[in-house]
C-alpha cells in the first residue's frame, strides 16, 4: 500500500505542468492568432476601382445635378440622406481591416461638399435666371413710355422701334464687394431732350443693370449695350427674389437687388431723372431667347464638365491610396518570407 501512494503520488506528479510547457503553449497560441490576423489580412482586398470610382463619381453627379437644376431646401435634405445612405452601406460592405476604408469614407465626404457647393452656384449663376426668365411673360412691341407695374410679371420684353439705352445717364455704384450699373431705358427723342432747370425729368418706368461692367458716370458696357440693333430685356434674377435664407446665405453669391435701386436713387438723383416706384430691371439684350438659352446651356455644361474634371482627380487620389497600400501589403510579404529565410522576390 505504501508503494502504491508513492506511485500515485509520482504518477501526479508527472501530470502537472511545467512552467517551460506553460511558456511553450502561450507561444503557440501567440503564433495561432498572428498566423490567423496575417492570413485574414492577405485575404483582404481593397475594393476595385472601378466599384469605388463609380459609387463616388454617381454621388457627386446626382448631388451637383439636384443642387444645379432644383435647388432648395427639401433637395439639400435629400442630399444629406442620399449621403448618409451611401456611407452605411460602405460601412457595411467594407472589411473593418481593409486600410482603404478612411480613404473611401474621406472621398465620400469630400464628393458631397464639392457637389453642394459647385451645384448650388451654378444655380444662382445660370440656372435660375433662366428659369424665372421662362417662367414670365413675353411681351413684344412694348413702348418704354410703358407703364412699370403692367409688365412686373416679364419674362422678356421686345421694345418698340425707337428705344435706346441711354448710356449719358448710366451711373455704377459700389456696394456689397460689386458695382451695380444701371442704365435708363428710353425712346430715342426723350434720350436726346434735355429737361430745362428746375423742372422735373421724364419717369423711367425700364432700367438696364449689369455687374460690374461699368464705371461710376456714364458708362455701361453690360450685356449687349454696345450693339446698336439690341433692343430687349431678360427681366432681371438675383438670389433674394422668394429664395429661401437658409439656401441663400449658404450657397447664393451675395447680390443684392437692393444693390440695383440705390443705384437707380444715384442717377436719378445725379441727372434730374424720374423713377417709377417699382420699375422693372432687365438684362439688356438683342436677343433674350438666346441670353436664356445659354443660360442653360451653361447650367448643364458646368455640371458635366465638373463631372468629369471630378472623376480625373478622384483617379488620381484613388490610384495614390491604393499604391501605398500595395507597397505595405508588398513590405509585409517580403518580411515574412524575410524572417523564414526565403528571398524576397
Amino acid at each position: 500500500s505504501r508503494f502504491l501512494a508513492k506511485s500515485n503520488r509520482s504518477g501526479l506528479n508527472s501530470l502537472e505542468p511545467s512552467p517551460l510547457d506553460e511558456v511553450t503553449a502561450a507561444r503557440c497560441a501567440a503564433q495561432r492568432r498572428e498566423n490567423m490576423v496575417v492570413g485574414r489580412l492577405s485575404k483582404v482586398v481593397a475594393p476595385g476601382f472601378k466599384a469605388v470610382a463609380v459609387a463616388l463619381l454617381l454621388e457627386y453627379s446626382i448631388i451637383c445635378a439636384l443642387m444645379s437644376f432644383c435647388a432648395g431646401s427639401a433637395t439639400l435634405v435629400c442630399c444629406l440622406l442620399l449621403l448618409l445612405g451611401l456611407m452605411l452601406v460602405g460601412e457595411e460592405t467594407l472589411d473593418p481591416v481593409s486600410p482603404n476604408k478612411p480613404w473611401i469614407r474621406a472621398l465620400c465626404m469630400i464628393s458631397a461638399l464639392a457637389a453642394l457647393v459647385i451645384g448650388g452656384r451654378n444655380y444662382h449663376a445660370t440656372f435660375a435666371p433662366y428659369l424665372v426668365a421662362s417662367q414670365g411673360r413675353s411681351y413684344k412691341d412694348v413702348s418704354a413710355t410703358a407703364t412699370a407695374s403692367d409688365h412686373a410679371d416679364a419674362g422678356t420684353i421686345l421694345f418698340k422701334n425707337g428705344t435706346v439705352l441711354d448710356e449719358s445717364k448710366a451711373i455704377g455704384l459700389r456696394l456689397y464687394g460689386h458695382t451695380y450699373c444701371v442704365a435708363p431705358i428710353s425712346m430715342r427723342q426723350a434720350a436726346a431732350t434735355q429737361p430745362e432747370a428746375g423742372a422735373p425729368g421724364p419717369t423711367v418706368q425700364f432700367w438696364a443693370v449689369g455687374l460690374d461692367c461699368c464705371k461710376q458716370r456714364s458708362s455701361f458696357d453690360c450685356d449687349d449695350a454696345g450693339n446698336a440693333d439690341a433692343k430687349g430685356g431678360v427681366a432681371l434674377y438675383t438670389p433674394d427674389d422668394g429664395e429661401e435664407a437658409l439656401m441663400r446665405q449658404i450657397f447664393a453669391p451675395r447680390v443684392f437687388r437692393a444693390g440695383y435701386f440705390r443705384a437707380i436713387e444715384g442717377a436719378t438723383a445725379l441727372y434730374g431723372l424720374q423713377s417709377a416706384s417699382l420699375p422693372v430691371l432687365v438684362r439688356w439684350t438683342k436677343e433674350p431667347d438666346s441670353m436664356m438659352q445659354g443660360w442653360l446651356v451653361a447650367s448643364i455644361l458646368v455640371w458635366l464638365v465638373s463631372t468629369l474634371q471630378y472623376s480625373g482627380v478622384l483617379a488620381l487620389i484613388w490610384y495614390a491610396t491604393n499604391y501605398k497600400s500595395r507597397r505595405a501589403r508588398y513590405g509585409r510579404e517580403n518580411s515574412g518570407l524575410s524572417s523564414q529565410g526565403l528571398p524576397p522576390f
